[in-house]
């Protein structure tokens, strides 16, 4: 899973990578996190085009839209981006915040 969120709705998950689940006795396995804290860039066409049905349609090219509560992003405003992956199932996901943040230090 993958997300980008508006500070509000960030704002529960620590910065960094970790693991938030632990794998269970009834054979769940453990899940990762790795969130990351920026300013929003600049959305590309690629980034703000919605595929229904092999129809391509195009979103608003001003902003990303907060994937839980549809907040626009506005690029240079604060966003956090959520990655989590069950090591078990895959290897930890390759970085795609950078293509959404700016890192904040």
């Amino acid at each position: 899973m993958r997300q980008a969120l508006c500070a509000g709705c960030g704002k529960q998950y620590e910065t960094g990578t970790r693991e938030i689940y632990a794998k269970n006795d009834i054979g769940e396995p453990a899940e990762w996190a790795r969130v990351m804290r920026g300013l929003a860039n600049t959305p590309t066409p690629r980034q703000r085009t919605m595929t229904v049905n092999g129809a391509a349609f195009p979103l608003p090219i001003e902003h990303f839209d907060c994937d839980f509560c549809g907040t626009a992003l506005m690029p240079g405003t604060p966003i956090v981006c959520v990655t989590v992956w069950q090591p078990e199932r895959q290897q930890e996901p390759p970085i795609w915040e950078t293509d959404y943040l700016e890192p904040q230090p």
